[in-house]
């Protein structure tokens, strides 16, 4: 069961099929907030059909994805996703948050909540990200968190940094 999270200002919870409205126009619908992604801009209808999709492989274990709420407006305005092995105790971090929600910290409290739930309860050693590194807003997220940077690998579409952090750097 995938756990929900609340900070100050967010909710981090399992979608719902109610969701898609308020994910799709937040973020999902805005091609900026796609712009270093591989996704492309879904519809409506490709919206919901990923959050039934999400509950799907979220049953079959090694990835857990929140919907972030803003408390203040109860609107979906962004995604968190951690997929993890429990063998190598290792997981990735992957997340997203509608331009409108930029530049506010709130990516940052997003994360902080997802590295507690990974390191405490699935008793990872070790989380990654990795990004686009043209995307400077994410890049300067990533290192806010406590991340540090490994290497930069050269892709198809631009070249990736990762970065990754480990159990003993948040206690």
């Amino acid at each position: 069961m995938i756990p929900t999270f609340t900070t100050l200002r967010l909710t981090m919870r399992p979608f719902c099929s109610n969701d898609a409205e308020s994910f799709y126009r937040n973020y999902a619908a805005d091609a900026e907030n796609h712009k270093y992604y591989a996704a492309p801009v879904y519809s409506f209808t490709k919206v919901k059909q990923l959050i039934e999709y999400w509950h799907i492989r979220q049953k079959q274990g090694g990835e857990a994805r929140w919907a972030i709420e803003y408390n203040l407006n109860h609107e979906v305005i962004g995604i968190i996703a951690l997929y993890f092995d429990e063998h190598s105790l290792s997981g990735e971090v992957c997340f997203g948050i509608g331009k409108e929600y930029w530049g506010k910290g709130l990516m940052r409290e997003a994360l902080d909540e997802i590295f507690c739930f990974g390191f405490n309860i699935l008793r990872l050693k070790k989380i990654i990200a990795a990004c686009d590194v043209r995307n400077v807003r994410a890049v300067g997220v990533i290192k806010k968190c406590g991340m540090s940077y490994k290497r930069t690998v050269p892709e198809d579409r631009s070249d990736c940094c990762y970065f990754d952090i480990y159990e003993k750097s948040i206690n």
